[in-house]
């Protein structure tokens, strides 16, 4: 899987896990181990996508880290 920048409130490292549902379908989140306080503390990221055509983990990795240049 490709490398993540770490969390950017509190610092934890990040990765990029797949996900499956009741329904079998899946896609790749981002998640990781927040310390407490932490806004991301209890969010798990899905990037949005074409239902049709999931993004890959590069992708998610590319939109991961530069999150926050493009605010």
């Amino acid at each position: 899987m490709p490398e993540l920048k770490p969390c950017p409130f509190c610092g934890c490292s990040m990765i990029i896990k797949r996900r499956v549902y009741s329904n079998l379908s899946w896609n790749y989140a981002v998640d990781g181990w927040h310390d407490n306080g932490c806004p991301l503390q209890w969010l798990v990221i899905e990037p949005e996508d074409d239902d049709d055509n999931p993004l890959s983990p590069e992708e998610i990795a590319e939109r991961w880290n530069r999150r926050w240049h493009d605010a």
